[in-house]
């Protein structure tokens, strides 16, 4: 069951990993990055493998209301 989730990155998002995240809201606050979407379980655990892959550091990852 796919659920909405909201994940904060610590720094910002490039170009070229926007376009990793294309079926997702990507926008910068302050000194992080945050994408919001609608995901299952196996691709939010894709989407965790590609941001450490990147070099990304998660800050946090939460379920949250659409919006």
């Amino acid at each position: 069951m796919a659920e909405h989730y909201e994940i904060r990155i610590n720094g910002f998002l490039g170009p070229l990993l926007r376009t990793t995240f294309s079926e997702m809201q990507c926008r910068t606050v302050r000194s992080h990055s945050v994408i919001q979407g609608r995901l299952g379980e196996e691709d939010l655990l894709r989407l965790l493998q590609r941001l450490d892959q990147s070099g990304v550091r998660l800050l946090c990852v939460r379920t949250a209301q659409p919006g």
